[in-house]
This record gives C-alpha cells, structure tokens and sequence, in this order.
C-alpha cells in the first residue's frame, strides 16, 4: 500500500481535475485500487476506511446523518495547489452501460455504472464476470467487457423448432405403441429359446386373469401347436403354473390355452 501522502495527494488531484468537493468512500477506494495506490486484496480488507478511523487522513469526516458516510474533502496542501491551478469542468459521465475503455497503462478496464454514472475501473481477475457490483451505489449491472458469443434465435426459429420437437414426440410416441401393440398380439406365437414361455399367454394371464399377477410362478410349458381345421383358433399351448387365488393362498393349475392368428387368447380349459 502506498504512504498516507499518496493517498492524499492522489485523491487531492482527483477532486482538483474534477472540481469536487469531496469523495465518498467507494469512490476512493476505485480511484486508488485503479492508480496502484492500494491493491485489490487490500481494498477487500477495507484499508482505506480503517485508516479513515483510525484519524490518518485528519481532513476526512463521516456525515452524522443515517446512514453515516466517510466524505475525503481536499486537504489542505491540495486547496493550495487548487489555486494555481487552472479549473476544469467537472466530469458529468452520461449512463452508458455498453461504454468500455482499455486502460492499457494500468491493465484495467473502465466501464460507466448506470447507477450513478461513475467510472468503474474493472480488474482483470473479474472482467469475465457475467455481472458488476458498483462500489459506490451497489448497483449490480451486466458486465460489458463480456463478450456474448451465443445467438439469440428469432420468434420464428424458436416456433419452427418448437414444432420439429412435437412432431417428433409424437412419431416416438407411435412407434412404441406400434411395438407395444405388435409384441402383445401380432407377433408370432413361439416358445422362448430361453425358458421355453410363450409372451402371448403370460402376458393375457398377468393383465387380464390372475387375480394376484405378481404372485405368477411359471413352472412348465408345452411346445406351441398349430392347429388345422379350426377357423377360430390357430394355436394351443399347455401350461402349469402357480398363483394366488381369490383367498391369498396358492393354487397350481393346468391348462390349455387357445390363440388366434393373431396371437390373442381366445380361451383356455383345464387338464386334470
């Protein structure tokens, strides 16, 4: 950090080049933070307002009106060099949230707060931010040093895409019932390769007879016949399995189920 005289004469050119009367604490600490005066990890850990409380800048006061606000006034080596030197305009920044400024001396950049119009001095470590918090008047604002690289899609697109996506949803949604469909009834009727089952029947009695699916227990099954000569049933299959009952308790039952062509069980009857 630098000497109690640079802070001062620092701030003392500042309102001598601005025609101010003083500046609060926030505008002071981006001043100095933007000359080098004091850096940004000791601007974090308020340096200037504790030597502000601490009496080393005896010129400075705090506003006894809440809230209470530490003003920098000139002090009074820089009221005489005030004198002599010329004038100039004080600086009345427009608000211009997209206005930036390379600093390429000091490696910052400057940005005016919409805020309060002030020019901000953005360190390197957060100019890729996507928001700026202004220190004098909190305003949080969108950083304009961060350049938005992504396309913003007009209404048009976004309807088009919007109905590309419904149209596929409802072609997925066709599909699986198609496959459903097809697995349930028109797929051929066959024993499984794996454990010798037939789809079409455990999948009649799991949603359409047993009054317990969850308790079916397949325990044997036939090979899956064709039948000739019958114009309602194309296949037949036996199967015994074990289930639960109207009671809760399990039953073992055997039975012959008849299906069409299509796959669909038609009927079934008992074998003792």
């Amino acid at each position: 950090m630098g000497t109690i005289e640079e802070i001062i004469k620092t701030i003392d050119d500042r309102l001598i080049e601005t025609g101010k009367e003083y500046l609060v604490l926030g505008q002071a600490n981006q001043l100095l933070v933007s000359e080098n005066v004091i850096s940004i990890a000791e601007n974090s850990n308020k340096a200037l307002k504790n030597l502000l409380e601490e009496n080393k800048i005896p010129h400075a006061y705090q506003t006894e009106s809440t809230p209470k606000q530490w003003r920098i006034p000139l002090s009074d080596e820089g009221k005489k060099r005030q004198k002599t030197a010329q004038k100039k305009k004080p600086i009345n920044p427009k608000i211009q949230s997209n206005t930036i400024y390379n600093n390429t001396n000091s490696g910052f950049n400057q940005a005016i707060c919409p805020g309060c119009g002030l020019n901000l001095y953005i360190p390197p470590e957060i100019k890729n931010e996507n928001y700026i918090q202004c220190l004098t008047c909190g305003k949080n604002f969108r950083n304009p040093l961060k350049t938005n690289t992504g396309q913003t899609l007009t209404k048009t697109q976004r309807n088009w895409l919007i109905a590309i996506a419904v149209v596929l949803v409802l072609w997925f949604i066709g599909s699986m019932s198609d496959d459903n469909n097809g697995s349930t009834s028109s797929s051929k009727v066959q024993n499984s390769e794996w454990d010798a089952s037939v789809y079409q029947v455990e999948h009649y009695l799991k949603n359409s007879y047993l009054k317990d699916p969850d308790s079916y227990e397949g325990i044997e099954w036939s090979k899956v016949n064709e039948m000739s000569g019958s114009s309602e049933y194309k296949y037949w299959v036996r199967h015994k399995y074990r289930a639960k009952n109207s009671f809760g308790g399990y039953v073992i039952e055997n039975k012959i189920f008849y299906l069409d062509d299509q796959g669909n069980v038609i009927s079934e009857k008992d074998v003792y």
